[in-house]
């Protein structure tokens, strides 16, 4: 590409984020389709934590101390996410509006997202496929969700390394850069959340498999992205981590398990590489790459057997029943039941994805072919995790958006020779196919002409609704003395953002005892919440609309104004 046409083509990218942005902020935050900036969980506390860092509590210390009140409550988080976030809130404090952070965030990051998705249709459907790369996402509702005013988790960072990390494999074998880059984001994948992983294991297999097909030309790929794999992981680990506790195994976050895991890889990669002159047949090269591979997984499961079966496989059997229970878990067929218009357009661009890709892998050669392949194997891994838990949606999203620009470029181009109704019907079914954002509509409009399936009530442990999220909801908590409040543990990131209390559990997976806690004071009996009570100094009961007890004895003072949205009681102590 000439020097003219890529400013061309990034003025583009910046005029359509431009637009975007607007566009966003207008309907997620503007009447009638206003919701509440933090309108997610994991969103408040993320919040919670970035304004911790910035408040003082060290970068190594991730433990959120008014969770599990009074104890504490260790976070798998990184804080890779919570700096960025820290300094868009130091900058916005002085307007007396630091929640903006929240709104900066993730529109900042959506320019990433689009040059990264016309660099990518770029490579897979050649030059002038710039209208597509840019739209296709912004029609994307998995993708645009992740991108919306308000998303501060981490997984709109998550797709944006995948997206680069897919896209550094199909030029590693040219270019040491491109080598290092994805050694280097593959790292930061498994230091900032451990949903990446399938795709750091896929990528490391990838080049492998490549080497054992052409050794010659990927022997310094394998070299180059293996080293800056293991160095990423064991310096991020080392920055994310106390020294002390750094040989601490820990499955559901960077840790030793991860330090050794990438370690192991990166010896069979260079070993690989140090082979490839003396293995000269394709069936010797793929035993070794075999043997190599098991012993590894060997050496893994001798020290770290535990973390063989996932990330969450140290969660505690109890908190298990109760995570279940979380929407984004859920399987495909059960969110389907709820929203079939969001489950519909979660699953049906991935999959035809798939199809087309694995299509045109089988026709293609050369470059070509390989940037199918790696789209292939992504969506590979990518959709099977849609069907099984909803969240993986957010990330076969990003891989279906270039085979629909690919797509979208061979019907209009299929529709420029050949003209007639035909080719318009089919070029504009391709854009249907791909784009989540009709199928809403679509399946919106059907699903008032179809029977609604039976839908099991809300579980106790989501009783919070949208509005209960709103920043003013929390002005009468807020205003009261400091103390320990118990309540739905999907209230508890936002009590701990918009007050200065403490709360007995936030809902995250290693408070075992805060969420146990929490369930058994407002599911037991009045004894056991009386002892829970007294256990932890507990001060202020808060529910939305109403504190789900099944009776409020005398010892429970109500102190909300009647008019207001949480129903706020102090404990009376003896």
């Amino acid at each position: 590409m000439s020097a003219g046409a890529a400013r061309k083509t990034w003025v583009t990218v910046t005029l359509v984020w431009l637009a975007a942005v607007v566009l966003l902020v207008a309907t997620s935050l503007l009447p009638p389709d206003a919701k509440p900036l933090l309108a997610d969980t994991d969103d408040a506390m993320r919040m919670v934590t970035a304004a911790d860092l910035l408040d003082g509590q060290p970068w190594q210390d991730t433990v959120v101390h008014r969770d599990n009140a009074p104890f504490g409550a260790p976070l798998h988080w990184s804080r890779l996410i919570d700096a960025p976030l820290a300094g868009l809130i130091a900058l916005l404090r002085p307007t007396g509006h630091p929640d903006l952070a929240a709104l900066v965030w993730p529109l900042l990051l959506l320019l990433p997202l689009l040059a990264l998705s016309e660099l990518w249709g770029r490579r897979i459907a050649g030059p002038g496929q710039t209208a597509a790369a840019l739209v296709l996402p912004l029609l994307s509702m998995p993708l645009l969700a992740e991108f919306s005013p308000g998303r501060v988790d981490h997984h709109n960072v998550q797709i944006l390394l995948l997206a680069g990390l897919s896209l550094a494999l199909t030029d590693s074998h040219r270019h040491r850069a491109s080598a290092i880059a994805a050694g280097l984001l593959a790292a930061a994948s498994i230091a900032i959340g451990l949903e990446t992983l399938p795709f750091v294991v896929l990528s490391i297999a990838l080049v492998a498999l490549l080497w054992a097909f052409d050794p010659l030309t990927w022997k310094s790929a394998a070299v180059w992205f293996a080293l800056p794999l293991f160095a990423g992981t064991a310096a991020l680990a080392a920055l994310a981590l106390p020294a002390d506790q750094f040989g601490v195994a820990a499955c559901d976050a960077i840790s030793i398990v991860y330090v050794l895991a990438t370690g192991l890889a990166c010896l069979v990669l260079l070993a690989l590489a140090a082979l490839s002159e003396a293995l000269k047949t394709l069936p010797t090269r793929l035993l070794v790459l075999a043997t190599l591979g098991a012993l590894s997984l060997g050496v893994l499961a001798l020290f770290y057997p535990q973390c063989l079966a996932g990330p969450y496989a140290q969660l505690d059997p109890k908190m298990a029943a109760l995570f279940s229970e979380i929407g984004e878990a859920r399987p495909l067929s059960l969110f389907f039941e709820d929203n079939p218009a969001s489950a519909t357009g979660a699953i049906l661009p991935p999959a035809v994805a798939l199809l087309v890709a694995a299509w045109r892998l089988r026709r293609s050669r050369g470059d070509e072919r390989l940037a199918w392949l790696v789209l292939l194997a992504f969506l590979a891994v990518a959709t099977p995790m849609t069907i099984v838990q909803i969240r993986g949606a957010r990330l076969a999203a990003f891989f279906a958006v270039p085979v629909g620009v690919w797509a979208i470029a061979a019907a209009r181009e299929r529709y420029l020779a050949k003209g007639g109704p035909q080719g318009a019907g089919l070029l504009v079914a391709t854009w249907l196919v791909f784009a989540s954002v009709i199928h809403n509509v679509v399946v919106i409009g059907l699903d008032q002409w179809l029977p609604k399936p039976a839908v099991a009530g809300a579980s106790e442990f989501t009783v919070a609704r949208l509005t209960c999220f709103e920043p003013e909801v929390f002005a009468t908590l807020a205003a009261l003395e400091p103390g320990i409040a118990v309540a739905s543990p999907e209230l508890g990131p936002h009590i701990l953002h918009y007050t200065r209390h403490a709360v007995v559990s936030a809902g995250f997976h290693r408070n075992v005892e805060g969420t146990l806690d929490a369930r058994a004071f407002f599911r037991g009996n009045e004894d056991e919440a009386r002892r829970i009570a007294a256990e932890r100094n507990i001060r202020y009961v808060v529910g939305c609309p109403t504190v789900p007890l099944k009776e409020k004895s005398s010892w429970l003072k109500p102190v909300s104004p009647k008019d207001g949205k949480l129903e706020i009681l102090e404990v009376q102590t003896p």
